[in-house]
């Protein structure tokens, strides 16, 4: 079902109310708009005569009856009277009499405005002031020539706005069009709203990308940018998960726990890979060298590798690149070699560890059982 059209009664209340100077160049535009296209502008600006006809007449009714139904209760007993309110010629010639003459008054009232126009920071504001300023000196018959707009909105926004306005200057055709001139700072003004929508939707979208790091192996399944190898994944192999036991000191990237790790020779070396050592059961290193010195006792790790940082304990070396993750996912540590080191246990017999990493800078000494 197509919608009603509006009827003539519900498309007049649209219309602004007739207030007196302030509000009286829009209002005139709204209203002669209205009155166009009711086909009843033509009977308001010319005279009918004596005489007129009857379709004449009962369209100066009709348009009596929109001008009166516009105008305000304070101003209306000035303006409509027993003579004219059939009338609209009569009517609108009476309210362009009051509101619309030139007078040496109204001009100044309009050029003061005009010059108490200031750029404030908005140009949307200023747009409209300036707007609001041309139609009152259209509405009093006095129109200024459009290249003197053009140079008094260019120099009320050089102050703050010079590059610009730079850009305005030699351009021939705006500087003498001021309805070009402001149509571009329409342009600028819409940009100049636009940019802290785009802040915000950028901002937003920093905030909703995700900065976790990816979830670890779950489920039975490596996850491939784990720090260690498919080797030594957990998830893969749950007889290799150490149970773990509170940290014995904050101040190092170790842990304790009881000896349920897997022989080391049972997992393949991985050079090209991070390793992440997870420590466990105590274990005393006896350096084999003349020379004296005190090793700290250390946890045996459930890495794939022996890890030192004395060259005494190998017997045999190969160059290679190791890095090496500690338990807090620093990657700071390489091992530059690569060999057989030899350690001796409590007992007194000498254990050989192929495998075995030279780690410079490591803190302590990790054997893995």
């Amino acid at each position: 079902m197509a919608a009603a059209t509006p009827s003539f009664k519900e498309e007049l209340a649209l219309l602004p109310m007739l207030k007196g100077e302030s509000n009286f160049p829009m209002w005139t535009k709204r209203l002669r708009s209205f009155l166009k296209s009711k086909d009843l502008w033509s009977v308001v600006i010319a005279d009918p005569g004596p005489n007129p006809t009857a379709r004449i007449k009962k369209q100066m009714a009709e348009a009596g009856y929109a001008i009166t139904m516009r105008i305000a209760d304070f101003i209306h007993n000035g303006l409509v009277t027993e003579e004219n309110e059939d009338n609209g010629y009569l009517i609108w010639k009476d309210v362009k009499d009051t509101y619309a003459r030139y007078t040496t008054h109204r001009y100044t009232k309009c050029m003061t405005n005009w010059h108490a126009i200031k750029y404030e920071g908005k140009m949307l504001p200023f747009i409209r002031d300036i707007q609001d300023s041309l139609d009152a000196f259209a509405s009093i018959a006095h129109p200024m020539p459009s290249k003197d707009v053009c140079s008094v909105i260019v120099s009320k926004l050089s102050h703050t706005r010079r590059a610009l306005t730079d850009s305005f200057v030699f351009n021939a055709d705006i500087m003498q069009n001021h309805l070009l001139l402001i149509a571009r700072l329409k342009d600028v003004a819409e940009e100049e709203e636009e940019e802290p929508k785009r802040k915000e939707r950028s901002a937003v979208a920093l905030n909703n990308t995700r900065t976790r790091p990816p979830s670890g192996c779950r489920n039975g399944k490596h996850h491939p940018d784990a720090t260690h190898p498919e080797a030594t994944c957990w998830s893969l192999h749950p007889e290799m998960r150490p149970i773990r036991k509170p940290r014995q000191n904050p101040s190092q990237h170790h842990t304790s726990a009881p000896s349920n790790s897997v022989n080391s020779s049972a997992i393949p070396p991985v050079a090209s890979q991070f390793e992440k050592p997870a420590f466990s059961h105590i274990t005393t290193v006896i350096m084999l060298s003349v020379t004296p010195q005190t090793l700290p006792v250390v946890l045996d790790s459930g890495a794939s590798h022996h890890m030192f940082n004395n060259m005494d304990f190998f017997t045999d070396t190969h160059a290679c690149n190791t890095p090496i993750s500690t338990g807090k996912n620093s990657a700071d540590l390489v091992a530059t070699l690569e060999g057989t080191a030899s350690i001796m246990d409590s007992t007194g017999k000498i254990i050989q560890l192929p495998g075995s990493l030279y780690v410079p800078g490591l803190r302590l000494y990790h054997p893995s059982r």
